[in-house]
């Protein structure tokens, strides 16, 4: 895994990551974390954006039937 802090606003803070994945499978990943931190620098607060780099063959597993 390989990261780069992307922005910083306040307690905000942006994160683009490279992940690649080797056994069983190659898998290649990429993410934006937007993490907040409290006074004590503890993340309060994460939310994940996963995609797929164009070519990487990902995909999404099926949700729950709706019927």
């Amino acid at each position: 895994m390989t990261r780069e802090i992307v922005a910083v606003d306040g307690d905000t803070g942006v994160v683009h990551l490279e992940v690649e994945y080797t056994a069983p499978k190659q898998r290649d990943y990429r993410d934006l974390w937007i993490v907040k931190l409290d006074e004590a620098g503890r993340c309060y607060a994460f939310e994940e954006w996963p995609f797929w780099p164009p070519g990487s063959e990902g995909g999404y597993a099926p949700g729950p039937q709706v019927s």
